[in-house]
């Protein structure tokens, strides 16, 4: 089997965005800036091993992200994407978490109870 999975990237500008581990252009899509953190998800046996959900994302946003609704279709534009800080080692292993399907629910990676 092989390996598949994503990696989540934060660029010099603060911004979050997703590619495909195989992906070879690591630029931010909304400002070409280089990379500067980057996290991988593991789905190779489909649990996500990894991933931080938006609600603990939540807790490294430094501006929220900024959009514009068109008064005549109602579709949104994001025209200024949220910005976010680095999270540290110790933050990163102590909020990604994995799907389980043995219990059907997220569990935290740092969980050590067997159920």
């Amino acid at each position: 089997m092989s390996y598949e999975g994503r990696i989540v990237y934060l660029c010099e500008n603060g911004h979050r965005y997703m590619q495909d581990c195989y992906d070879a252009n690591k630029k931010c899509p909304f400002c070409k800036a280089k990379s500067i953190w980057s996290h991988s998800i593991d789905d190779t046996n489909d649990e996500a091993h990894g991933t931080i959900s938006e609600e603990d994302w939540d807790n490294f946003i430094l501006h929220r992200e900024k959009s514009e609704v068109c008064e005549c279709c109602g579709h949104e534009t994001i025209i200024a994407p949220a910005v976010y800080r680095v999270p540290s080692p110790d933050e990163v292993r102590e909020i990604e978490c994995w799907w389980d399907h043995n219990t059907l629910r997220w569990r935290k990676c740092t969980d050590t109870d067997e159920e």
